[in-house]
């Protein structure tokens, strides 16, 4: 099943968005009438027909504008009862957090937050991109809902919040806590906090210890902050199918 990003949906009027009809019409060939199934990424999937393709907007640099579309059917798939937010401090390689929403929203991510910590060596994040990638993986992985990509924020800022469902903090200092696929539990929601190359500070652990979170090791090996992340969504999407 192929399935497109129609954000509006459940609207009087739906349209699909000039970069998804114009996969639909160049990449698979879809023509006005021709059927494909949607998503707006909250819980909903339509059986859909394309409409007539509009033409550029000259008015806009010649780029296509939305095209419009029959819904046939709509059903809704509540969201998964727990889900895993994901708090990583912002990677130097930009492209590393690229791949790192990819593959976790694959995995199910419910929600994203790039973090500046004090090791942080670069806290510029393309929210937007980070946003898209997130859009392609729902899509690619044939989920229905889009998990909340937000950012970036203060590492201290973000600890005057209680985290959602079972707090967790992954870090390599001495006595870091049991192994983290051991603590999930398979009806709770799951935050779980990844710091950056140098790992967070004993400081920033203190913190996260003192407003509720649990420390935990991820194994014996020293992982990249990317590759950290992802492990911890595979654990928990593991926990879930167990």
């Amino acid at each position: 099943m192929q399935l497109f990003y129609l954000p509006d949906l459940v609207l009087s009027d739906p349209k699909l968005p000039a970069a998804e009809w114009q996969h639909a019409q160049k990449s698979l060939r879809l023509r006005p009438g021709d059927p494909f199934w949607a998503t707006d990424g909250k819980g909903h999937l339509a059986a859909c027909r394309l409409g007539e393709m509009p033409p550029p907007n000259k008015k806009n640099r010649g780029e296509p504008p939305a095209c419009p579309v029959t819904v046939d059917s709509v059903t809704f798939r509540p969201r998964p009862e727990a889900g895993l937010h994901l708090a990583v401090a912002v990677t130097k390689n930009p492209e590393r957090m690229d791949w790192l929403v990819e593959k976790a929203v694959e995995l199910g991510l419910a929600a994203f937050t790039p973090l500046v910590t004090k090791r942080t060596e670069k806290a510029t994040v393309k929210l937007e991109r980070l946003q898209n990638l997130a859009v392609s993986a729902m899509k690619q992985s044939q989920q229905v809902w889009l998990p909340e990509i937000s950012g970036p924020l203060d590492f201290d800022k973000w600890l005057s919040s209680a985290p959602t469902g079972d707090g967790f903090i992954a870090h390599c200092l001495p006595e870091n806590g049991p192994f983290l696929g051991h603590c999930f539990s398979a009806r709770r929601s799951a935050t779980v906090l990844i710091g950056p190359e140098g790992d967070f500070t004993p400081e920033e652990v203190a913190g996260a210890l003192e407003a509720g979170y649990r420390a935990v090791g991820l194994g014996e090996n020293r992982l990249r902050t990317e590759t950290a992340a992802l492990y911890a969504a595979a654990l928990f999407a593991a926990s879930r199918n167990g």
